[in-house]
């Protein structure tokens, strides 16, 4: 896998936890990239240490090198909690997809969401991409 594939998989990644109503782990996550907290203070925005040390290794994983890993968490995340719509309801009993309207009974919001709405995912991941690129053209130029 390149590294281009790998950025995008990881952009992937948190789009798909934000649209599964968990922007409280991209906001922990960015906070502990940042240097903000450290991973047992991660309770602060209701995540475990776990939960975020897990999500941070999947991200690195993916872009296979921890210092991209942790630039693209820096300028994606922020862009991803300001764009990407949440797209299940957790307000009921059962949680529902404001998409198809489908109750998520014992199918995981994620899963659902990467299987049932790809291709949404996908232009939601260029629209964060594309902001990236943008705001680095910015950058270079002023």
């Amino acid at each position: 896998m390149s590294t281009r594939e790998g950025i995008v998989d990881a952009i992937q990644l948190l789009t798909v936890r934000k649209m599964a109503g968990k922007p409280e782990c991209l906001e922990a996550l960015l906070s502990y990239v940042e240097g903000k907290i450290s991973p047992s203070e991660a309770s602060i925005y209701g995540v475990t240490r776990n939960q975020l040390r897990g999500l941070m290794q999947r991200v690195r994983e993916k872009v296979g090198n921890p210092f991209l890993a942790d630039i693209v968490v820096k300028r994606a995340t922020p862009i991803i909690l300001r764009k990407t719509p949440i797209k299940i309801n957790n307000n009921g009993s059962v949680p529902r997809c404001l998409i198809c309207r489908k109750p998520l009974i014992k199918v995981l919001a994620e899963d659902h969401i990467i299987k049932c709405h790809r291709n949404l995912v996908y232009i939601l991941t260029r629209e964060v991409m594309e902001e990236m690129r943008r705001s680095m053209g910015r950058e270079k130029m002023g």
